[in-house]
């Protein structure tokens, strides 16, 4: 058997650093990835990370039931939408308890104006 020198060692022991650091660049470039806006989002999306946020879209009564959809999502009292818990819905409203805090949310009114044709 031939004695093993200092070369024989290093070569594996640096390939093997060499594939660790390229590991931990692509697990930096991803990083930096994920943190990129997307160009394709909408100028009013809103994350739902923020208690601002919720948005009340409509509000359904019924004499059995009354359902609030907020961000899309159609939700009964006592139900939950991220952290925030449904307290109560009323005809034009709802309110979300956040931890301690409650957030009142309201439908928005929204005006349509006809166009007056000329004669």
């Amino acid at each position: 058997m031939s004695e093993l020198t200092r070369k024989d060692y290093l070569q594996p022991l640096l390939a093997i650093l060499f594939v660790a650091l390229l590991l931990a660049q692509a697990s930096k470039a991803q990083t930096s990835v994920d943190q990129l806006a997307d160009p394709t989002r909408p100028a009013q999306f809103r994350d739902l990370q923020s208690a601002d946020s919720y948005r009340l879209e409509s509000v359904i009564n019924s004499r059995q039931r009354r359902v609030a959809i907020i961000n899309g999502k159609a939700l009964a009292v006592g139900e939950t939408l991220g952290d925030a818990t449904v307290q109560a819905i009323g005809v034009d409203s709802v309110q979300l308890q956040l931890g301690n805090k409650i957030i009142p949310l309201k439908l928005s009114r929204l005006t349509v104006k006809k166009e007056v044709s000329k004669r």
